[in-house]
């Protein structure tokens, strides 16, 4: 049996809503049977670290790095934390979309997948209350692990300064096709870089 938010859906549709708010409309307007526990789910991940945000991505409640990080490839999913699924009424499913870059020490954490997925399954309050500790020191090493970007001056002309030139030349060459350029001189490329 799948279960759907066809009131939250329709809601979506009528207002614009702040990404905590479509979070806070899709849990409360949840008919699953672990609403509460998606409720503490939640506070327990933004607890974690002030660098944790939530939205809502692939129809559920995801959690997302919200700093400035290196340049990467959109497809690889490195901002991404931890995304629920709760597709079945007796289980919370929390998905790491990278999760096989951490060391999981605790053994939380399900399946290998090829494609880097790992995954932890809450089946009640109690089963979240046990595993509370080793989700929250995962979701810490994810954070520690995140390729950050570190703060460069730019120069006023909009070029890329020594510092970041060193960045640019650094990253791979699928990383740079990524990026904007308005200039594609190779010897001085300008890119137009909201997040760095």
């Amino acid at each position: 049996m799948s279960i759907r938010n066809y009131k939250y859906i329709g809601e979506m549709t009528k207002t614009k809503l702040s990404p905590e708010e479509q979070v806070t409309a899709f849990i409360t307007t949840s008919a699953h049977p672990l609403a509460n526990v998606m409720q503490a789910l939640r506070e327990i991940i933004l607890g974690t670290s002030p660098e944790i945000s939530e939205h809502i991505k692939w129809n559920s409640p995801a959690f997302y790095y919200n700093g400035e990080m290196a340049p990467f490839d959109p497809k690889e999913y490195k901002r991404d934390i931890v995304v629920y699924n709760v597709r079945k009424p007796g289980e919370i499913l929390l998905i790491f979309p990278t999760g096989a870059k951490v060391i999981d020490i605790t053994g939380i954490l399900d399946g290998k997948f090829a494609d880097g997925r790992r995954m932890v399954t809450i089946t009640s309050m109690g089963d979240f209350t046990a595993k509370k500790e080793a989700l929250q020191n995962v979701i810490r090493h994810w954070l520690a692990l995140i390729e950050k970007l570190k703060s460069y001056r730019r120069t006023i002309s909009g070029k890329i300064d020594a510092g970041e030139q060193l960045v640019y030349d650094k990253l791979p060459a699928k990383a740079r096709k990524a990026l904007p350029v308005r200039n594609k001189s190779p010897k001085n490329p300008v890119l137009c870089l909201t997040n760095w």
